[in-house]
């Protein structure tokens, strides 16, 4: 074969094209490395301005009471009230009148080691009402690194590619003053060599020549934000920035915290585990890259995060780890309300394949995920109607507010619990694992792994130990918001205690009369107008205030009349309520409505339905029409807006009766929530004790009504 000489200036282009890419590949990481840089510096200022704000607010007997050696009465004498001033004096040529060098020594090392200790601490919690300078600043300097991360990567990846197979064949081909004569003599095979390493060259120009101009393109159209837009930008995408800032400040969950009550050894498996993170769109917080290797480790576990806290997330980054390894049979069973939220977020943060299997087509969707693999997305209903008998394999199963699944007698919880023995991997997701029976959370964890129930049985000597929780370890874990979301702004709980109307008044009477328990709950609401419903004014003042503050509400009730008496009064103001009757996908259409709608600012909802497993950020003030028989149901609702990603400050209203069947439920909702307080929040208790504390709701509501009779004076008829 002969082999022609190709052309020198053929050659020199090549390498001249081939160096361009280089340079400008390595250019794109320069530019990602100088924007790190400046986000550096603006964690530094925002550090040292914080520290520095904390130095003020320490007064100076507390820092002299930690620090012994520092002489009090001096300091004082000194004028010296807190830790700023002390800094600014010991710093200061003129020193301190009556402090020597040897106690300046002293005070020196005790600041260093105090401004140490804060800075390990150290927190952040971005204000958008308050808009802090330095905070703007770091907003701006955290909006491009996420950005252009991705730029930056794609990036070295070129780089790393020249640097190990095209520099050293630059060398081969380069072209010399001999050019020609050394053609002429190299041996056939050099000149073999030569042709490939110079086709190489090509081939690199032609892969990597557009993609660095397509990267250049990326990077000129990332936006430059101004002060008001990036705070815009923060309030719809705040779990975004925080999840960029988490390695630079205290945020969310050590993994020794105490709240994980794990073993070494688990701790040390899920250490050693490497999260494949390539098929999802999202940065994962500490906690939720923890939780998911939790459950690769463990096979078969419960999460039970507390509402709000990304446990969807976490199943998905699951999801996408066992699809990076080959494996795609994936089924996620959850109530109807939310399946569409569950579609949205699979296809937002991964490269998974969602199929709705629900609804009409629901047959030919499931068939078709057996066939392309990917995530079969359906409700506790319809899994019972699917032939899943016959699937060869379930690489994970996934079973969102798994406390649907509480009764083993149940249909719907026997098909879970046959799914759960079939699958390799399965993570059940709940908020709150047991309501008002403890043996239910006992039997949620004895299907994924008996053996833990089953060693268990016996030892109420336990109960409440640390024993106790680090035997329900392996497949238990649970992280509160006030130990995770450092950076969530405040939650203010307020109860309105109201009077009846003149007709309500009457009409509870004769409910307490008659025993119709469920009338004296709504009593309140029976006025139908402001004048005649003290319940319905106050609600109204609530939502005229929020919408002259821009703020948008979120109105739960239990029930339907009362919801359609709030919907009427409100008008235009509101969207169509949210209620058992609403399919999936209105709403998920009235949701977005909600979030993007400046003159629909209110949104009301039956608790039963909206409650549960949506993301209502946008809202800020939460109200609840009358106490709800079960404390979770309040807690979920809440969480539909105070969760991960919520900027402002939370406000939840209460409206109450007094001398009503209010204060008996209040009452009552608080001994709920201490037993769920003692118990589901930390491990799991034997039926023994489940018996003892067992509070059921038929026995409230005949206690309630008694109580009212009994106050009231009246006889049943």
């Amino acid at each position: 074969m002969t082999l022609i000489k190709p052309k020198k200036t053929d050659v020199l282009r090549a390498i001249a094209k081939a160096k361009g890419i280089y340079a400008e590949a390595n250019d794109l990481q320069m530019q990602f490395s100088r924007k790190q840089n400046d986000l550096k510096k603006s964690i530094s200022y925002v550090k040292e301005e914080t520290i520095r704000e904390a130095f003020g607010n320490t007064a100076i007997e507390n820092f002299a009471n930690a620090y012994p050696g520092i002489k009090l009465s001096t300091l004082q004498r000194n004028g010296i009230t807190n830790v700023h001033q002390l800094q600014q004096r010991i710093t200061d040529a003129r020193g301190i009148d009556g402090i020597g060098d040897r106690t300046e020594d002293v005070i020196q090392h005790s600041l260093s080691n105090y401004k140490n200790e804060l800075a390990k601490s150290l927190s952040i919690r971005f204000d958008v009402e308050r808009k802090d300078p330095s905070h703007t600043k770091l907003l701006q300097s955290v909006y491009p690194i996420d950005k252009e991360k991705g730029i930056s990567e794609e990036a070295f990846a070129i780089s790393q590619y020249f640097n190990e197979y095209i520099d050293d064949k630059i060398r081969v081909v380069n072209p010399k003053w001999s050019w020609m004569l050394e053609w002429f003599f190299k041996s056939a095979d050099k000149k073999a060599v030569f042709a490939v390493d110079l086709e190489l060259i090509q081939s690199f120009n032609q892969k990597y020549e557009e993609l660095t101009k397509q990267l250049r393109k990326e990077l000129s159209e990332i936006q430059t934000f101004s002060e008001e837009e990036i705070w815009d930008d923060f309030k719809n995408n705040a779990a975004r920035y925080y999840a960029v800032l988490e390695p630079y400040f205290s945020i969310g969950l050590e993994k020794n915290h105490p709240a994980h009550s794990l073993s070494a050894e688990i701790i040390e498996k899920i250490e050693n585990t490497e999260l494949m993170v390539e098929k999802l769109k999202v940065k994962l917080r500490g906690w939720q890259d923890f939780g998911a290797k939790y459950a690769i480790v463990q096979k078969k576990v419960l999460i039970g995060d507390e509402m709000g806290l990304g446990k969807t997330i976490e199943a998905i980054a699951v999801m996408a780890h066992l699809a990076y390894g080959g494996q795609n049979a994936f089924i996620v069973v959850c109530p109807a309300s939310i399946v569409i939220n569950w579609m949205r977020e699979i296809e937002k943060h991964s490269e998974l394949k969602p199929f709705l299997v629900h609804g009409p087509s629901r047959e030919h969707a499931f068939n078709q995920w057996q066939v392309e693999g990917g995530v079969a997305i359906t409700t506790y209903e319809t899994i019972q109607r699917l032939k899943h008998e016959n699937l060869d394999k379930i690489d994970l199963l996934v079973v969102d507010e798994a406390h649907y699944v509480k009764n083993p007698d149940a249909k719907r919880s026997q098909t879970i619990y046959s799914l759960t023995e079939r699958s390799d991997n399965v993570l059940y997701l709940t908020g709150t694992p047991l309501e008002n029976r403890l043996a239910e959370m006992v039997n949620l964890v004895g299907k994924l792994q008996p053996d833990i129930t089953r060693e268990m049985e016996n030892s109420v000597q336990y109960i409440g130990s640390n024993i106790f929780k680090e035997r329900i370890a392996p497949v238990y874990l649970r992280r509160n918001k006030e130990d995770v979301l450092t950076e969530l702004p405040e939650l203010t709980q307020v109860e309105e205690w109201l009077s009846f109307g003149q007709e309500e008044g009457q009409i509870y009477r004769e409910a307490v009369r008659n025993g119709e328990f469920m009338l004296m709950r709504r009593a309140g609401w029976q006025g139908i107008t402001k004048k005649k419903s003290p319940k319905l004014n106050r609600l109204i003042e609530i939502c005229e205030e929020a919408a002259s503050n821009g703020k948008k509400v979120i109105v739960f009730s239990f029930f339907k009349s009362v919801i359609n008496t709030i919907c009427t009064e409100l008008g235009e103001k509101t969207l169509t309520p949210i209620t058992g009757a609403v399919s999936s996908a209105q709403r998920q259409e009235i949701l977005d409505t909600f979030k993007s709608s400046e003159q629909k600012h209110v949104l009301v909802s039956q608790i039963q339905a909206g409650g549960v497993g949506l993301n209502i950020q946008s809202a800020s003030i939460v109200i609840f029409c009358e106490p709800q028989i079960k404390p979770t149901l309040e807690t979920q609702a809440i969480a539909r807006a105070y969760r991960m990603g919520q900027t402002q400050k939370v406000f939840v209203y209460r409206l109450l009766t007094e001398n009503s069947i209010d204060e008996r439920m209040m009452e009552m909702l608080d001994t709920k929530q201490q037993v769920f307080d003692d118990y589901a929040k930390d491990s799991y208790i034997t039926d023994h004790t489940a018996a003892a504390k067992d509070i059921s709701e038929k026995s409230m509501v005949k206690k309630i009504v008694d109580m009212e009779r009994e106050r009231l004076q009246v006889e049943a008829v």
